[in-house]
């Protein structure tokens, strides 16, 4: 009967313990991305060869030790209704995110590579695949610009 117990007991302990460690890991998890100068609200603005602002976007970015993870959405032009999952990094003054479509017959992944310009703002490009007329597949380069709202 002891033993029937004491494996009763060893079971409810693990199971309990485990139930806590995840509990408090997640709670943990998201007071680090709250604290993150790098968590908030962004907004990106993609621009034409002559410098014209052609689209916006709303970017909800969480980050942890370097790893940043989110979701976009199309703000300009108004009416696309497209969102994005966001993943990527940050280390030093570069920023590397992997933008994938949430909806599979919106083709528009990409990824963009972006430097610290100054508070809150950083500057690079947007890289998305091309197919030219001869079939050929080539990457785009197209500038963009994050900046982080006010206010998160």
């Amino acid at each position: 009967m002891i033993d029937i117990l004491s494996w009763i007991t060893g079971i409810a302990t693990g199971v309990i313990g485990n139930f806590l460690y995840g509990g408090i890991s997640k709670k943990y998890k998201k007071i680090i991305e709250s604290k993150s100068p790098y968590s908030g609200k962004w907004r990106s603005r993609i621009y034409n060869e002559s410098g014209d602002v052609i689209k916006e976007d709303e970017l909800i970015l969480r980050e942890n030790h370097g790893k940043i993870r989110g979701e976009m959405k199309r703000i300009v032009p108004t009416g696309q209704n497209r969102e994005w999952i966001v993943s990527g990094y940050i280390k030093n003054t570069h920023m590397l995110l992997a933008i994938v479509a949430k909806n599979e017959t919106q083709a528009s992944d990409g990824s963009v590579y972006v430097i610290h310009k100054e508070d809150g703002i950083y500057d690079g490009f947007y890289l998305k695949k091309v197919e030219k007329d001869d079939k050929k597949q080539e990457i785009e380069k197209i500038r963009i610009r994050l900046e982080l709202q006010k206010g998160k």
